[in-house]
């Protein structure tokens, strides 16, 4: 899933992407009906807020994302959106695609997620 509606992940906004995490991490529970935005996007946030940690390891520790965090000049969004999907697929197991989980992250901000990282950035 790189793009929802024609939309880039990246040009959608954190409610919206909330509201996809959401949807997927509902839709094992709820098999036949789709929730409604708001539930989505409650139960997206929350799922969200629950995994920092779990991102913070991947994501912080990643060659990949320091490399870029830490180089001269300013990090291009796609290429840090890209090294923020591979560092969530090989940790796994996530429910939701990590496509949307690196977006919502892009907007979170790697600083606030990695804040060790020296100049990290926060587009």
């Amino acid at each position: 899933m790189s793009e929802t509606a024609g939309h880039s992940l990246l040009d959608l906004d954190s409610d919206t992407l909330y509201i996809l995490i959401g949807r997927a991490v509902l839709a094992a529970e709820l098999k036949s009906t789709e929730p409604e935005d708001e539930e989505s996007r409650a139960t997206g946030r929350a799922w969200f807020e629950r995994n920092l940690a779990t991102f913070r390891k991947a994501v912080c520790s990643s060659v990949r994302i320091r490399r870029q965090v830490l180089a001269p000049g300013k990090v291009e969004r796609n290429m840090l959106f890209a090294g923020l999907v591979d560092a969530l697929a090989a940790a796994g197991g996530f429910p939701v695609p990590v496509t949307v989980i690196a977006a919502q992250i892009v907007h979170f901000g790697v600083g606030r997620l990695c804040p060790n990282l020296s100049g990290a950035a926060d587009d």
